[in-house]
C-alpha cells in the first residue's frame, strides 16, 4: 500500500492502492472536494477539524478525526492495521456517500425545488390554491 498524496486525485485508479487516507490540513479551503472521493471508494479517512469542517455531518461521522500529532498517528495506525476497525470505517464511509449522493436523494431533492419554484410563481402571479 502506498502513501495517500494529491496524485491519488490526478489519476483515480491510484486510489485502489490506498488503505487509509490522511488529510492533515491546519488551514485553507478545498478539503471536503479531495476527501469525498475517498469515502465515496470506501476508503477510510483520518482527518484534522478543519479539513473535516466543510462535509456534510453525515460524512464527518465517517471520519477519524484528530488535531494534534499523537492521536493522529494512533488514529492511522488503528485503522491500517485493525481490521475491524478498518471495515467499519469502510463501510460507514461507501454509505454515507451513496445516501447523500443517491439517485434517490438527489430526485428527491430536485422535486422539493421544483415544487418550491412552483409555490413562488403562483404567489407571485396572485394565484392561491
Amino acid at each position: 500500500t502506498r502513501a495517500w498524496s494529491e496524485a491519488a486525485f490526478i489519476d483515480p485508479r491510484s486510489l485502489d492502492r490506498v488503505r487509509v487516507a490522511v488529510a492533515p490540513a491546519r488551514f485553507g479551503p478545498g478539503m471536503a472536494g479531495r476527501i469525498q472521493p475517498v469515502l465515496a471508494r470506501g476508503i477510510p479517512c483520518v482527518a484534522t477539524s478543519h479539513a473535516a469542517s466543510d462535509l456534510p455531518p453525515s460524512l464527518r461521522a465517517a471520519l477519524a478525526i484528530a488535531d494534534d500529532a499523537e492521536s493522529f498517528a494512533r488514529a492511522i495506525l488503528r485503522l491500517y492495521c485493525d481490521a475491524a476497525a478498518w471495515a467499519t470505517a469502510s463501510n460507514t464511509a461507501s454509505a454515507g456517500v451513496a445516501e447523500l449522493y443517491s439517485y434517490e436523494n438527489a430526485r428527491e431533492q430536485f422535486q422539493q425545488i421544483l415544487a418550491t419554484c412552483e409555490a413562488r410563481g403562483r404567489v407571485e402571479a396572485g394565484v392561491s390554491r
